[in-house]
């Protein structure tokens, strides 16, 4: 059940996903400790909607980013993808975890002002690309 675990160096969920594979007590930090040490992931992050999102690397070092203020709230639908795809940029790109983390968070926060995923504007990445 757990083979894509198993394999993973980096995972990014939610928080519903984190609790549906039994990581559901009252302490999220713990939970993603006791998920990151069972299986040995270089960093585990967890997404928590207008929370923000927590990331655990393997030295035990957690960091948080709290989205600014939705400027307009239209649909959720691509958010988590969108945080994802920056994330990965920023890993491979080798940004600092604060640094991905905060450009990860600030593209979501725009997704969620779109209807559907994908903008049809291109000047939506404009401030994303410099």
């Amino acid at each position: 059940m757990y083979d894509w675990l198993e394999q993973a160096r980096w995972v990014k969920l939610n928080e519903n996903e984190l609790h549906q594979l039994g990581f559901a007590s009252t302490n999220i930090k713990e939970d993603m400790t006791s998920l990151r040490s069972r299986f040995n992931l270089e960093q585990l992050i967890v997404t928590r909607g207008e929370q923000g999102a927590l990331i655990l690397t393997s030295d035990g070092k957690f960091y948080h980013q709290k989205p600014e203020p939705a400027k307009q709230l239209i649909d959720t639908v691509g958010a988590g993808d969108a945080f994802s795809a920056i994330f990965i940029h920023g890993l491979l790109s080798n940004w600092s975890v604060p640094d991905t983390l905060k450009v990860a968070q600030q593209f979501a926060s725009k997704v969620i002002g779109l209807r559907g995923a994908t903008p049809t504007d291109l000047t939506f990445y404009q401030g994303f690309i410099d």
